[in-house]
């Protein structure tokens, strides 16, 4: 399914290992051609090739380490490409518009990289990696990076809700937007996250016990049901390849949860 991907992540990790290699051996290669290069000169100018002989090799080990980036980046793109092919997912390195984008409103610089989408379960699920920056550059911005699943149609349109885990450090400000919800009939929900709803009415009469209590076993993801999208990540928190599955089997069980409404 992803041939043409897959090909083109070896094809980068291929060059960053040849890139990475060659630098490796200018070390010893600098260091032994600087010192036979001292019995080109007269003898009281040899100790001047003391210095490169000395400076080159470190620099080459230090462009080195760098090399290893790209390479490493490459191979991870590699291990997602086969994740995607095993879960039946189409890959895409970047993407301009994903379902995750139905859960903001805001403006501010976007990336997303590492898109997959297709169907799991009969439903329609897309994986992604965000990057944003939003605020204003002259007083404050906010940047977050996480690896989001959303599966569309989960949720009815109408429906809009945002749960937040208290215990994390930081926000989304693009989903602290509507009115603060508190559902005093379910105190475990109230402790756990912080709620809010651009409508309220539809979850005046709390949410599915099924459904709070899924989110009650991970209170460490946000999940926001917005545009008829239901949208699950932890706050900057980028996905290994072994962690896509526990992110997209929680994100089905929290939309076949909803199901229950």
């Amino acid at each position: 399914m992803n041939d043409t991907e897959l090909a083109a992540a070896r094809g980068r990790v291929s060059r960053g290992r040849l890139v990475f290699f060659f630098l490796l051996l200018m070390v010893p290669a600098s260091a032994v051609g600087s010192c036979a290069g001292a019995f080109l000169l007269p003898a009281a100018d040899r100790a001047f090739v003391l210095l490169p002989a000395l400076v080159l090799p470190v620099v080459f080990l230090i462009a080195a380490w760098f090399a290893r980036r790209p390479g490493l980046a490459a191979a991870r793109d590699v291990a997602l490409v086969r994740w995607a092919d095993e879960a039946g997912l189409e890959y895409r390195r970047t993407a301009k518009r994903v379902a995750a984008d139905a859960a903001y409103r805001m403006g501010g610089e976007v990336e997303r990289k590492h898109h997959m989408a297709g169907e799991v379960g009969g439903a329609r699920v897309e994986l992604v990696n965000r990057w944003s920056r939003s605020g204003f550059a002259e007083v404050a911005e906010v940047e977050a990076e996480q690896t989001e699943a959303a599966v569309a149609g989960a949720v009815p349109a109408g429906l809009d809700f945002v749960l937040i885990p208290k215990r994390e450090m930081g926000e989304v400000n693009d989903l602290t937007r509507g009115e603060r919800v508190r559902f005093r009939d379910d105190p475990d929900l109230d402790r756990a996250y912080i709620i809010y709803s651009e409508d309220p009415r539809g979850v005046e009469g709390g949410l599915p016990e099924r459904f709070v209590n899924r989110c009650l076993k991970r209170p460490e993801y946000t999940v926001v049901a917005r545009g008829g999208t239901l949208v699950v990540f932890r706050l900057n928190y980028v996905c290994t390849p072994d962690g896509y599955d526990p992110l997209l089997d929680h994100a089905l069980a929290l939309a076949g949860a909803l199901a229950d409404r």
